[in-house]
């Protein structure tokens, strides 16, 4: 019985338009045999025509025995639980193999494995290192600057010899190795944003405003013709159609969804809320805007959402309603021992 690596050669030597009638057949009965099959066909494709249409109109013929011999050590270091899993993806030159090992680079990230890159054309192990866990990714690059990222987030390395730059989407602490004479660029669907060394974070999920966050040193943000220099404790918001403010306020849960831990000093529900709504991907509706005042005080470290609602309620006299889809109802009198 022929292996699952066997028919992911097949799957991307049907991208390149490499495929041979015979191939077809099989490829095409695999897919038919099981759901999974068809749903992981899906998601290379997918993956395929995010990396980008240009190396998909000039292919390049892959030798078939580099393709079988890269493969047999792809299958070698896999397991069949991937979460703690260590293997070798090669780096291979020409626009297949990057591609290649792009789009299985996407499948195993989803599938939540750790990896190291290798580049054969360099004597020194180039690497690109990956690590998942519950929702997270850290990726160390190859010049040693680490990104963590929050969920639903997409991290693409476009270039890493001359310049530094890769493309993003979604939430990501940066911390970027300082090197004057190869600046680091992020790519945004809103625009560029360029480092030398500090660290910050970006939110720039697809219908949200765009946020930057400077931890430290110093970052440039170019949208549109405009650019904006944020140093250290600055924050840079843009709604699309508005006018970008940048600004200082003091932001301790900046990092929850990471660091896993919620911190409030009497902080106003107003401020309170937007947190909790980011930190577990759910929605309030309060009754009446009087109780966006009352104040809340408490640090949890990686509180369920139901154990933290209660405390709220009781510490603030207040009724928390679920009322379906990740959506809450708060009402109630409302500042009992927390009041404005």
């Amino acid at each position: 019985m022929k292996k699952p690596d066997y028919f992911i050669a097949l799957l991307h030597k049907q991208l390149s338009g490499q495929l041979t009638e015979e191939e077809t057949q099989e490829l095409e009965q695999w897919l038919e045999e099981k759901e999974e099959h068809r749903q992981l066909g899906e998601e290379i494709r997918f993956t395929w025509e995010l990396a980008g249409k240009e190396s998909l109109s000039h292919p390049l013929r892959v030798r078939e025995e580099e393709m079988e011999q890269e493969l047999r050590r792809f299958h070698q270091h896999l397991k069949e639980e991937s979460r703690g899993s260590r293997f070798i993806l090669p780096a291979l030159s020409g626009s297949f193999w990057t591609k290649a090992s792009a789009v299985l680079l996407m499948v195993l990230l989803s599938a939540g494995a750790v990896f190291l890159w290798e580049d054969r054309e360099k004597t020194a192990m180039a690497a690109a290192s990956f690590r998942l866990r519950e929702g997270q990714m850290e990726a160390v690059l190859p010049d040693s600057s680490v990104i963590t990222t929050n969920h639903h987030s997409t991290l693409s390395l476009l270039e890493f010899d001359t310049k530094r730059a890769i493309s993003f989407s979604g939430e990501a602490f940066f911390e970027i190795r300082s090197d004057a004479r190869r600046p680091f660029y992020i790519h945004l669907e809103a625009g560029r944003v360029k480092v030398v060394g500090t660290a910050f974070v970006i939110r720039a999920y697809p219908g949200e405003p765009l946020k930057v966050s400077v931890l430290e040193g110093q970052v440039e943000v170019g949208l549109a013709d405009q650019f904006y220099s944020l140093e250290e404790g600055e924050q840079l918001k843009w709604v699309q159609g508005g006018v970008p403010e940048v600004g200082r306020e003091q932001q301790p849960n900046l990092l929850a969804w990471k660091t896993r831990e919620l911190m409030f000093a009497r902080t106003p529900l107003s401020q309170v809320l937007p947190v909790l709504e980011s930190y577990y991907g759910i929605r309030f509706r309060v009754s009446s805007s009087a109780l966006l005042n009352c104040r809340f005080t408490g640090s949890f470290q990686d509180i369920p959402l139901e154990e933290l609602l209660e405390i709220i309620s009781y510490s603030l006299d207040l009724r928390v309603e679920e009322l379906g889809e990740k959506r809450y109802k708060i009402s109630g009198k409302g500042c009992k021992g927390g009041g404005a």
